[in-house]
Order: structure tokens, then C-alpha cells, then sequence
């Protein structure tokens, strides 16, 4: 659960953000992690928290991990996004490395020492 912060603090805020914005979870996980987050989430919260995304793409369903280019494009397109629209946020910088040489703005950030709502307000005002 850590590695994804703790939903009830961020629930809310992407919540708000998806009725201004398009947002897709993309992950390097597998069945297992994601079934314990949502048990340790409790239902309520974990389906508040997927429905807040308009694509979810983890690794073991798409068959591709992130740093691969291949992954970053197959997200794009199926979000209908030109990377140049999309702001993509990883706590990795090799992740964000391989974005940002297909044309994505990037935000490194890491859930456990960082402030998303804070930061993210931040840099959507630069990206409007």
C-alpha cells in the first residue's frame, strides 16, 4: 500500500482533478500487489480510487514495463493524448527519463516524501 501512498489522502484530489483533466494509473505491478492494495484499501475506497483514473494500465495486463517507449506510446494512444499533453508523474527517474525523450513534460514525485496536491497544483498552472 505504501507505494502508492495512502488513498484516502489523495482519493479526493484526483477525483477533482479527473472532472478537469484526463488520468491513467500506469504501473509496473503484478496481480498480487495490486489485489493487496485494494484489500488493504477496503472496497469503498479502492473503487473511489480506480474510478478517478479513465485508464488504468499495469504491467502485468498490458504485458510491458515502464521504462520501455513502447509502454509510454501504448498508454498515449489508447488515452488519445499527443505526448506533448501529457504530464507524466513517476518517483523513478529512469521512468521520467524515458518520457521525456518522447516529448512528455515530467514530474518526479515519491508518495511518501512529497506533497501531491501541493506540488501538482504547482506545475498544472505552468502546463494550462
Amino acid at each position: 500500500m505504501s507505494m502508492l501512498g495512502d488513498l484516502r489522502d489523495e482519493t479526493l484530489f484526483l477525483k477533482k482533478l479527473s472532472t478537469t483533466y484526463d488520468l491513467a494509473l500506469v504501473s509496473n505491478t503484478n496481480a498480487t500487489h495490486i489485489e493487496a492494495i485494494a484489500a488493504a484499501s477496503g472496497p469503498f475506497l479502492w473503487k473511489q480510487f480506480t474510478n478517478a483514473f479513465d485508464g488504468r494500465f499495469l504491467s502485468h495486463e498490458i504485458h510491458e514495463r515502464k521504462p520501455d517507449a513502447s509502454y509510454l506510446e501504448k498508454v498515449a494512444k489508447r488515452m488519445n493524448a499527443r505526448p506533448e499533453e501529457v504530464l507524466f508523474i513517476d518517483d523513478t527517474q529512469g521512468n521520467l527519463d524515458s518520457a521525456a525523450a518522447l516529448g512528455f513534460r515530467t514530474l518526479l514525485f515519491n508518495c511518501q516524501e512529497g506533497n501531491l496536491k501541493k506540488e501538482l497544483t504547482a506545475i498544472l498552472t505552468q502546463f494550462d
